[in-house]
C-alpha cells in the first residue's frame, strides 16, 4: 500500500435487493483532496458510512495507513484520525465554537473526566490553531447555536481536524 493514507478495496453494501455500493475501490495519499459527486441515491453517504465504520460492508476492506480497519468501531477509527462531518451540524449549542472544538480534542485525548475542573484553558491553544486552519474565524466566542447554518458546520470541521 505504500504511501496511501486511506484505501478501500472492492466495497459492497446492499439493502435488500438494492446495491447502494457495488465494488468501489479508492485510495488517497496524505494531503490529497478528492471529491465524491453523484445524484441523490447514488451511494455517497453509504460509502462514507462504510469508510468510517458506521456500516459494515458486505464485501471489501478499508485500510487506514496500511492497517485493516474494516471491523473497527467508529470511535476507534475516529481516534486513529479518520472522521467526517454530517450534513446537519451536531454541536453543543450553548458552547462557543472554540469550546466545541475543545470538547472534541478532550475526547480524542480521552480526557473527558478533566471537565470536572475549569475547562476554559484545556486544549485552548490547540483548538484555536485548528480553527485558524479551517479558515478566518472571527466568531470563536459566539455560542454555536447562534450561527447561520453554513457557518454552523465550522465546529464540526474543527472536530474532524482535531485528530
Amino acid at each position: 500500500m505504500g504511501t496511501k493514507l486511506l484505501e478501500a478495496r472492492g466495497l459492497c453494501k446492499a439493502f435488500g435487493g438494492i446495491r447502494a455500493v457495488d465494488h468501489v475501490s479508492l485510495s488517497l495519499a496524505p494531503g490529497e483532496l478528492c471529491a465524491l459527486i453523484g445524484p441523490n441515491g447514488a451511494g455517497k453517504t453509504t460509502l462514507f458510512h462504510l469508510l468510517t465504520g458506521l456500516l459494515r460492508p458486505d464485501a471489501g476492506t478499508v485500510h487506514l495507513r496500511g492497517k485493516n480497519i474494516t471491523a473497527w468501531s467508529p470511535p476507534r477509527i475516529w481516534r486513529r484520525g479518520l472522521s467526517r462531518t454530517f450534513q446537519l451540524p451536531e454541536v453543543f449549542p450553548y458552547l462557543s465554537v472554540l469550546e466545541n472544538v475543545q470538547v472534541a480534542l478532550l475526547s480524542a485525548a480521552r480526557q473527558t473526566f478533566v471537565l470536572l475542573r475549569d475547562a476554559a484553558l484545556l486544549w485552548h491553544k490547540q483548538a484555536s490553531a485548528l480553527l485558524a486552519e479551517v479558515g478566518p474565524w472571527r466568531a470563536c466566542a459566539r455560542p454555536s447555536g447562534h450561527l447561520a447554518l453554513r457557518r454552523s458546520k465550522t465546529p464540526g470541521v474543527g472536530h474532524c481536524a482535531g485528530q
